[in-house]
């Protein structure tokens, strides 16, 4: 980022934003910022959104566009759908494999080899798409 666009955020989130300032223990600290870390969320946002919800205001959302202009763009979010759907299966499965031996009729068990066909299914689709 450039010494322009640092300086016109600095302005921005001046006029915008306020400090707050708090004393944590260092376990709960690392802690937090660790499952931050995990879920690709910012501990600012995650903070915001808890006080906003204790205080019993809402936060004003910004609609986020995402852009399939190209084809390339496309496919990257295809690819990323069939790895998100892939990490779901795959722990469907882990499921599914350690239901008992005895149960491995019961409509449990039927469900998550259901819910691990349909799935596969899915990914085969969304890879014969591109």
């Amino acid at each position: 980022m450039s010494k322009a666009a640092t300086a016109a955020k600095a302005r921005w989130n001046a006029k915008n934003y306020t400090q707050l300032k708090i004393s944590v223990n260092p376990d709960i600290k690392e802690a937090f910022m660790a499952a931050c870390a995990g879920r690709g969320v910012s501990m600012a946002g995650v903070l915001t959104a808890y006080m906003a919800e204790y205080a019993e205001m809402p936060i004003p959302h910004e609609e986020k566009t995402v852009d399939y202009s190209t084809r390339k763009k496309r496919r990257e979010a295809v690819a990323n759908a069939v790895r998100n759907l892939t990490q779901i299966m795959d722990t469907e499965e882990d499921y599914r494999d350690r239901i008992p031996t005895n149960l491995q009729g019961s409509e449990k068990y039927e469900r998550a080899d259901a819910t691990v066909e349909a799935i596969n299914e899915a990914i085969k689709i969304l890879k014969d798409a591109f």
